[in-house]
């Protein structure tokens, strides 16, 4: 670790103060989200067997 930020400094390189983990820089997420209200959208009541999420997944994706 020390190597490398000596060599982001050098090369004056800088970053930002921001955890790792945060969803707002995570774009990942926002499939999740997308993907969630389409399902709601398709069967608002929920109650997939395995196979009909499945084939769910692959034809909203």
């Amino acid at each position: 670790k020390g190597l490398c930020n000596a060599a982001r400094v050098e090369c004056h390189i800088y970053t930002l103060p921001w955890p790792g983990n945060s969803p707002d820089l995570n774009p990942i997420e926002n499939v999740w989200r997308v993907l969630k209200q389409r399902l709601r959208n398709r069967n608002p009541h929920g109650g997939w067997s395995l196979e009909q999420l499945k084939e769910a997944l692959v034809d909203i994706w």
